[in-house]
């Protein structure tokens, strides 16, 4: 058996992303190539070093369950507690905020738009141009209040960094960024959808762009700090065999 088939054996059974598979990877493959070193400076042959280091190593599959164990957060399932105490009142903020607190101010859109049948009335409540938001509050910054500025792009940003960090914490399936982003996308498509259907907001493009960013904010410094952890007390593990 060759070392690279031996690590594979036990970085498969890590129960972690894949970035995080190939540096643990590495970091085995930086240890056993150092224990077959100095056997083969003791006298041995190439290969009879590389057999003698997977001994000294230990089991595949006992070692990957070993460190699989050791690379995950103490007390687990406190934590998914506390992620779940914190989702459930920052989703009721966040629907109270977007829709249930909003009053139906774009409901005189429907109603001109019944009386004339002018689809040009209806304009106001779509936004399907990217940055087009964006753009006019550059260059029409002053004929806005500086909050409303703040609040519609800082604060699109801003209010949906915690669900980018939740959700990957409480469902552990959602453990790479392009399911995450699709999963943050339909979420906020649907938000965006409800705030037309009930009058209370437009459906912007800018929005949803704005939004996705600050859910992949969260998302990239939870898996940011998912990785460090990992890879501390993978070090520490390989350290101690």
């Amino acid at each position: 058996m060759t070392l690279e088939e031996y690590i594979k054996r036990i970085v498969q059974k890590a129960n972690v992303s894949q970035q995080d598979k190939e540096d643990l990877y590495f970091e085995i493959h930086d240890h056993l190539t150092s224990l077959k070193q100095e056997f083969i400076e003791q006298g041995k042959s190439e290969q009879a070093a590389t057999q003698l280091a997977i001994q000294n190593f230990g089991e595949a599959s006992t070692l990957g369950i070993e460190i699989d164990k050791a690379m995950q957060p103490p007390s687990q399932k406190y934590v998914r507690w506390l992620g779940w105490a914190l989702f459930v009142p920052y989703s009721f903020v966040l629907f109270f905020k977007l829709l249930l607190g909003r009053y139906p101010y774009y409901f005189d859109s429907i109603t001109l738009f019944l009386e004339t049948g002018n689809w040009r009335d209806l304009n106001g409540l779509f936004n399907l141009t990217p940055f087009t938001t964006l753009l006019m509050y550059m260059t029409d910054f002053d004929h806005y209040n500086l909050d409303i500025i703040l609040t519609n792009t800082i604060g699109n940003i801003v209010i949906f960094i915690p669900l980018g960090f939740l959700i990957p914490l409480l469902f552990r399936r959602i453990n790479n960024v392009k399911l995450a982003c699709k999963i943050f996308i339909k979420c906020i498509f649907l938000i965006e959808l409800l705030q037309l259907l009930t009058f209370t907001g437009v459906f912007d493009i800018d929005d949803i762009i704005l939004n996705t960013l600050g859910a992949l904010i969260g998302y990239s410094t939870y898996a940011g700090m998912k990785h460090i952890w990992y890879r501390i007390k993978s070090v520490d593990k390989i350290d101690t065999i």
